[in-house]
């Protein structure tokens, strides 16, 4: 070992016993702008340095990309390996390298309001019981696929704040007391984007609360096509059906409720939706009053019964290629229609929901901006400057 790599790893260790919190980054789905994520939490904290380290993972396929981001990172932060591109695995990797009380997960495509970690600090000082606080989330919503994925995001927290339903810890931005992993254990990387939700279950499913860190937020960097919105979507959606296939029904079934397709996921089979249109027409026969609605039950069977999963599964693909060209085709059209209130023709302008000022904040961080259409140029000034931000 080099001396240049004793010094580091010996400033490392000096880091783990000074630092309070590790900022958990995975280099993946970095999206359209590689550098203003990580930077954000490497460079444009307000919080002291020696008192957070940042640990970015990355998979071994994507050494070159992990090699130029090094420059971003400071004296006791770390660049990690991992062998596969799976964001579990590489949440799982820099938990179990932390080794501080605390922790902050987020995802790669999540820009840190530079206040944040300060915010995270005040938190637990002001609430010595505190398990998981979540980061509020800002979108940029610069085209239909951004704005409908921020529609859906908006929607579905507003949903899990609302009783009946829990909290959950949101992945693109949270605080959570370290203990608290070493109980439920790592996520499962077989779950894919839904290994998150299995965690932040088991943690609910133990009495942990999750409330909202106010001043805490990320802007999270939405998907920019159907394409890349289809393959979150597919992700998340296979991961959910390998986790019921392998945890207990009742626990996900309280957590997560019981999906139609999955619980009647015999039914799509050609044998069986057969077997069904003939006891409908049994029952026609004996109970004539009750043909018409019969008859109803019996049309929904045909589908199946001709062309079982297989013809449901390619019918469906072909209703989502229709609907993925009629959205981007509109999508290109729009934007000559389209202006907000600094002329601008790419985005709405969106408010941050955060202070716009702030003590020692970068007039070149992107949340200091009084509009996410400044936020939009910010962006393409760091992604056409390249490798020069890195120094």
């Amino acid at each position: 070992m080099s001396a240049t790599s004793v010094r580091r790893a010996a400033s490392i260790v000096m880091a783990n016993s000074a630092a309070e919190i590790t900022v958990i980054y995975p280099l993946i789905e970095l999206r359209e702008d590689t550098i203003s994520p990580l930077r954000s939490w490497t460079r444009e904290q307000t919080l002291a340095r020696e008192r957070y380290r940042v640990i970015a993972v990355f998979a071994e396929a994507d050494r070159a990309q992990a090699a130029a981001m090094e420059p971003l990172l400071g004296q006791n932060d770390e660049l990690l390996p991992v062998p596969d591109r799976s964001f579990a695995a590489m949440m799982n990797a820099g938990i179990a390298r932390a080794r501080t009380p605390w922790l902050v997960m987020t995802e790669g495509h999540c820009i840190a309001q530079p206040g944040s970690l300060d915010e995270v600090v005040r938190w637990i000082e002001t609430n010595p019981n505190a398990q998981i606080g979540n980061f509020e989330l800002a979108h940029v919503s610069r085209n239909i696929v951004n704005s409908m994925v921020a529609r859906w995001y908006d929607e579905t927290l507003a949903q899990w704040r609302t009783p009946p339903n829990w909290e959950h810890a949101i992945s693109g931005g949270f605080a959570i007391r370290a203990s608290l992993l070493d109980e439920v254990g790592p996520m499962e990387p077989a779950f894919e984007a839904f290994s998150p939700h299995v965690q932040s279950a088991r943690l609910h499913s133990r009495g942990v609360k999750v409330t909202n860190l106010p001043g805490a937020a990320v802007i999270h960097l939405d998907e920019r096509s159907m394409t890349e919105f289809y393959d979150s979507t597919r992700r998340y959606t296979r991961g959910e059906f390998i986790a019921r296939s392998q945890i207990d029904p009742a626990f996900m079934e309280r957590h997560f409720g019981d999906p139609y397709l999955w619980t009647n996921r015999a039914r799509l089979e050609r044998g069986t939706a057969r077997a069904m249109m003939r006891a409908l027409v049994i029952a026609a026969r004996t109970s004539p009053g009750r043909s018409a609605a019969l008859a109803g039950a019996f049309a929904s069977l045909l589908g199946e019964a001709a062309g079982g999963v297989r013809l449901r599964i390619a019918l469906n693909r072909l209703m989502l290629a229709f609907d993925a060209v009629a959205i981007e085709r509109h999508q290109r059209a729009a934007p000559r229609g389209l202006r907000n209130c600094n002329g601008c023709t790419e985005i709405r302008c969106r408010r941050p929901p955060y202070p716009q000022k702030a003590a020692g904040r970068s007039k070149r961080s992107a949340p200091a901006t009084s509009s996410v259409c400044t936020v939009s140029k910010n962006f393409k000034a760091a992604a056409s400057a390249g490798p020069k931000r890195l120094r």
